[in-house]
């Protein structure tokens, strides 16, 4: 006899002891529940077990009860109800059963176990637990699962950090800002880069503070559908599902939001323009450690899988882009002529566009413009776009003095070792 235990809390069931999923027609399972004072005075219980639209009722005998033979599926709920009907419960609790289907004889006596190989699949991937309960080491049901739970796509760029066009390896934000690519801390958070991840920390004593990546597609993209946010904290996996309003609010509001340990909550939230965001919640004080995040259509979590990195770089290089000298004193930035007395005009080409104009920070003091002898014709005082057509950026190099040689072929140059670099930002705020 193989026991289950489960756990009874706040009206709803949790693993208290890892478990393999339960064969299909297999009679040979009982479960355990230790039950939360909710139920002490409560004699007469139930245990539903629900696949499809099929269920079947089974009695205790004390906290435990036996498991019936359950017909082929991946999952099954279990409900346990302080009565013998649901309309007359005072107290239930739910969970998700993981089943394991079987290969079976019309008349049911005679199973016969999925192929060694399929087996050896499952073993080495996890299932996750239905609600933001932890899933730990609980197994998929079937190779057909395995593919579907390996196909869904995330929603979310740099869904694992690996992308860190800024360089740091702390930031500690002091207003809304970004952090690692595409993910937007707000006051009061410290993100530490990590070789697995992040750690977030809440410096407040007072105040909550959010890391959130906000979608670049529109709202009305999401408008009425199941969006799924998974995430691994602290080495647990956890996920989150509502159903997208089908007419977006009017104010910035949580759509929905789940504590997950002390003080870390994942949310799901619609900011200012009807911009959608997903992400995690630290109340003061708390820290945690972030592995991925994930989000998908559909009201169940798959298997996170990162994208290639280059084309994790690209897409985060779509919202932030930095320009900066390879590795000596003197690299080109780009090329141009004198336009004027005042201005020169420069040509820098990127590998992929950005989404929207930039904004354009110069970092560093150390341009100059050069001609094609690199005989130095001034220090710009001003950097600044004047158009963009696919991906090249025309920049306007401003002097402080009267150009002499105009009309002239010249370069924007890196004049001091690595002091010096553009940064274009087309990030959502």
């Amino acid at each position: 006899m193989t026991q289950i235990n489960l756990k009874e809390e706040f009206n709803h069931l949790k693993i208290k002891t890892p478990y393999a999923p339960i064969v299909c027609g297999n009679k040979n399972y009982s479960i355990s529940i230790d039950f939360s004072d909710d139920w002490s005075n409560i004699q007469n219980k139930i245990a539903v077990f629900v696949i499809g639209s099929k269920k079947t009722a089974v009695e205790f005998s004390g906290d435990t009860f036996a498991v019936p033979a359950l017909p082929n599926a991946n999952h099954a709920k279990l409900i346990i109800m302080s009565a013998e009907s649901e309309s007359e419960a005072k107290v239930t609790s739910t969970f998700e059963l993981n089943l394991k289907p079987t290969l079976h004889a019309d008349d049911m006596k005679e199973f016969k176990p999925l192929s060694n190989y399929a087996q050896e699949m499952i073993s080495k991937i996890n299932g996750l637990v239905n609600g933001t309960v932890k899933a730990k080491h609980a197994e998929l049901a079937d190779t057909a699962t395995i593919a579907l739970n390996s196909s869904n796509s995330n929603l979310l760029i740099n869904g694992d950090f690996k992308i860190n066009q800024r360089g740091s390896t702390i930031y500690n934000c002091t207003k809304n800002e970004y952090t690692v690519d595409r993910w937007l801390g707000s006051n009061n958070l410290t993100v530490t880069k990590t070789a697995s991840g992040v750690t977030l920390s809440n410096t407040s004593t007072s105040a909550s503070t959010t890391f959130v990546q906000k979608l670049e597609e529109p709202y009305s993209s999401f408008a009425g559908q199941s969006l799924t946010l998974s995430a691994k904290i602290a080495g647990e996996i956890y996920f989150l599902t509502t159903t997208i309003p089908a007419t977006a609010p009017t104010t910035a509001t949580t759509l929905k939001t789940a504590t997950i340990s002390t003080g870390v909550s994942l949310v799901m939230n619609v900011y200012t323009n009807s911009i959608l965001g997903f992400g995690i919640n630290l109340s003061p004080e708390a820290t945690t450690t972030l592995t991925y995040l994930k989000l998908e259509v559909g009201t169940s979590p798959t298997i996170f899988t990162p994208r290639p990195y280059a084309e994790e770089l690209a897409l985060c290089q779509r919202f932030y882009l930095e320009i900066k000298p390879y590795n000596n004193n003197y690299d080109l930035f780009g090329i141009g002529g004198v336009t004027s007395t005042t201005n020169s005009q420069i040509i820098i080409t990127i590998t992929n566009p950005l989404r929207i104009t930039p904004t354009l920070v110069v970092y560093g003091n150390g341009f100059t413009i050069v001609t094609a002898g690199l005989q130095t014709i001034y220090k710009p005082n001003n950097i600044s776009i004047r158009s963009i057509f696919c991906n090249q950026i025309i920049l306007n190099c401003g002097s402080e003095t009267e150009i002499q040689n105009t009309n002239q072929f010249v370069f924007l140059r890196n004049h001091e070792s690595g002091s010096s670099k553009i940064s274009l930002d087309a990030e959502i705020y």
